[in-house]
């Protein structure tokens, strides 16, 4: 089993990796990489997290204007693995995260129709309704 300090170490590897790619391979200031590897660090420690938040991320930074396919999916690649070595990142109980998906479908379709037990869960995930989002 890796060690705590270990762990950190590859975390902090793994953010100056993405720095470094940010800069070389996209073109970004040093500034502007620092700025979203530090958002994407603040996002992993301070909430619960869906894979959109990344995309939305790099939308905010205008990554998404600038990276080529393969340049986006090295990013990608980082920033997930950047997530599976964050040392400190939140944790969050399945309950809480069932109640926010709740009220996330109840936002999208105030009002509509009832959602079957196997209709396609409005989530978008592909599961049946009753084994994603209904259970």
């Amino acid at each position: 089993m890796a060690s705590i300090g270990m762990i950190k170490d590859s975390y902090e590897n793994l953010s100056a990796a993405l720095t470094e790619t940010l800069i070389t391979e996209a073109k970004l200031s040093e500034e502007k990489a620092n700025a979203y590897v530090t958002d994407l660090k603040n996002l992993y420690e301070t909430k619960p997290w869906r894979l959109d938040d990344i995309s939305i991320l790099i939308g905010k930074h205008g990554l998404g204007e600038i990276l080529e396919m393969k340049q986006m999916e090295k990013v990608m690649s980082f920033s997930l693995s950047m997530y599976n070595a964050c040392p400190n990142k939140y944790e969050f109980d399945m309950g809480e995260y069932m109640m926010s998906t709740q009220k996330r479908h109840e936002a999208m379709n105030p009002g509509a129709y009832k959602v079957g037990r196997n209709d396609p869960c409005p989530c978008g995930s592909g599961k049946k309704y009753k084994k994603c989002c209904g259970a």
